[in-house]
C-alpha cells in the first residue's frame, strides 16, 4: 500500500472511531445537558464518521467490497445527518434515520466480509 493511501487509512479509522465514540457519549442521557445539546454533539459524531468511512474508501487502489462498503456506509451516515439537519417531516425524519442505520450496517458487513477473506500473516493485506 502506498504511503498515502496508508496515511489516508488511519486518519480515516481515527476519524470513524472518533466519532463513533462522541456519538455514544451523546447517547448517554445527562442532566447537565439538553435534548438538543445532545442531538448537537451526536451530530458531530455521524459527521466524523461519515468523513472517516469516506476516507477509508478513497484510500482503497482498488475497487473491492471493502471500499464499496465504506461508501455505502459514508451514505448512510450522510442520510442520517440530513435527518437532522433538514426541516422534513417527522416521518420522513425517521425513514431517513433507518434507512442511514442500515445502509452503514450494509456497508459495515461489506467491510467485514472482505476482511475475512484476508491472510493476517501476509505483510500489506491488513493494517500495519
Amino acid at each position: 500500500m502506498e504511503k498515502e493511501n496508508l496515511l489516508l487509512e488511519y486518519i480515516g479509522s481515527w476519524l470513524l472511531a472518533l466519532g463513533a465514540n462522541i456519538d455514544a457519549a451523546a447517547a448517554t442521557p445527562t442532566p447537565l445537558l439538553t435534548d438538543e445539546q445532545l442531538e448537537e454533539i451526536s451530530l458531530v459524531g455521524f459527521e466524523l464518521q461519515a468523513l472517516g468511512f469516506a476516507l477509508l474508501a478513497d484510500s482503497q487502489n482498488e475497487l473491492n467490497l471493502e471500499s464499496a462498503g465504506n461508501g455505502i456506509a459514508s451514505i448512510g451516515m450522510l442520510e442520517i445527518i440530513s435527518s437532522i439537519l433538514l426541516p422534513f417531516p417527522e416521518e420522513t425524519d425517521t425513514n431517513l434515520e433507518v434507512s442511514g442505520n442500515l445502509l452503514a450496517s450494509l456497508g459495515a458487513f461489506m467491510i467485514f466480509a472482505e476482511e475475512l477473506d484476508k491472510d493476517p500473516r501476509v505483510p500489506g493485506q491488513t493494517l500495519e
